[in-house]
């Protein structure tokens, strides 16, 4: 079956409903197919297809950290292949993309055992936007009631109130411009994240940084979770973090004489945020710089390759 590049690609581009981890797969499945349909007749010439795709998908969401380094990191395993018959590189590529989807899955699922451990004994958290890490955490303490912003204007927060309540949790959604309020009757805040930057801030749905305010005003910790693969690496080589715009029709339109902005992600500061916990427990600035610089190891191969 022949695939359309072009149209995957945009599909990863316009999606604004999933989060970073699972397009990151998708972005997997997207080279896989690649590998295994491409017409090619020999192996040098799908590595060189298989690379520009790549480099269009770490492209297509650069807010999103994990695509850049799981494209790159399957590329990276591939390219170690070269010289090897066309039928078997095809054979590898799709090995690998399927054993890096696996590691992302068991990568959230530790992450949100791990940030579970976190907000043990908790009465009551606030969190924002719809991340599926902080779901499976929030889902490990249904005796913990939830506080949920409604994140506007995709309201991604409702849809983890909804998916909380349907799992028997304790969810109560609240509007955004109500965090400071709410935040004086939780314990903690917990987020996701769709990056992590080099100097431990964190880049997510934007009103995070207004969340971990109000955590600070209300003298609550603000705990960020989120799997290593998010460590923006093209951050750590030294290139500033993209924050992506949505449509300004997502806020409205047809406003004669009105400019309106819609504003995707921001950053939120490391002088916010108590603790960044990931699949390898806890890690502090120097822990993720430590882990950046490994996987710089194949992440800059494919920057090096960019036009």
């Amino acid at each position: 079956m022949k695939m359309n590049l072009e149209a995957e690609i945009g599909r990863i581009r316009e999606d604004r409903v999933h989060g970073a981890s699972w397009l990151s797969r998708e972005a997997l499945d997207v080279l896989k197919a690649l590998a295994e349909s491409l017409p090619s007749e020999d192996a040098d010439r799908l590595l060189g297809v298989m690379r520009e795709a790549a480099r269009r998908l770490a492209d297509a969401r650069p807010s999103m950290a994990s695509i850049t380094n799981m494209v790159a990191s399957l590329l990276y395993e591939v390219e170690g292949g070269r010289g090897m018959p066309l039928s078997r590189l095809r054979r590898l590529a799709s090995e690998k993309a399927s054993a890096l989807s696996e590691t992302s899955h068991r990568g959230m699922a530790l992450t949100a055992e791990n940030a579970a451990e976190l907000i043990e004994g908790k009465e009551a958290v606030i969190t924002y936007s719809y991340s599926s890490t902080v779901l499976e955490a929030l889902s490990r303490r249904p005796e913990v009631r939830t506080i949920v912003p409604e994140s506007r204007p995709l309201l991604e927060g409702r849809r983890l109130a909804e998916q909380l309540a349907e799992r028997g949790g304790r969810p109560t959604l609240i509007i955004d411009g109500a965090m400071a309020y709410f935040a004086r009757e939780a314990d903690a805040a917990l987020v996701g994240a769709d990056s992590v930057l080099a100097d431990g801030s964190v880049v997510n749905k934007v009103g995070t940084r207004l969340a971990a305010l109000a955590a600070w005003e209300a003298g609550i910790p603000f705990y960020v979770a989120c799997e290593t693969s998010k460590f923006d690496v093209r951050n750590y080589l030294g290139r500033e973090a993209v924050l992506e715009e949505g449509d300004p029709a997502e806020v409205g339109e047809g406003f004669p004489g009105m400019a309106v902005r819609n504003p995707s992600f921001e950053t939120t500061p490391a002088r916010l945020i108590t603790a960044v916990v990931t699949e390898r427990g806890v890690m502090d600035v120097g822990a993720i710089r430590s882990q950046m610089e490994e996987m710089s190891g194949y992440v800059r191969p494919l920057l090096e390759a960019s036009p």
